[in-house]
């Protein structure tokens, strides 16, 4: 991925955009963009894997969340720790929006 002030991107071939951004008083987020029609997990795939940054991260905003008209059937209600080297699973809504908070 590239990195620049702070914040650090990464595309794959899913059509998925991650963002990582930082600042100097320990606020961390973790941002995942699916622009394809796809949600994971569907009939014949299983959960999307993408690699988060090091630490315990909390979702704190999905597009698909019934409060923004989404189905709410896509949302992560646990705590990812992430070692920062290995992909994680997650729920990922098709043409939606995710945002993690960093906890640890």
């Amino acid at each position: 991925g590239n990195k620049a002030g702070g914040i650090s991107t990464l595309e794959d071939k899913a059509q998925v955009f991650a963002t990582h951004a930082s600042n100097n008083e320990d606020n961390e987020i973790f941002t995942v963009t699916n622009f394809s029609t796809s949600s994971y997990p569907r009939r014949n795939a299983a959960d999307y894997y993408i690699k988060f940054p090091k630490g315990k991260w909390v979702e704190i905003l999905n597009t698909d969340d019934k409060r923004y008209g989404g189905s709410g059937d896509y949302t992560n209600k646990y705590i990812v720790d992430s070692d920062g080297a290995n992909n994680l699973p997650i729920k990922l809504p098709s043409e939606s929006t995710l945002i993690f908070k960093r906890i640890d």
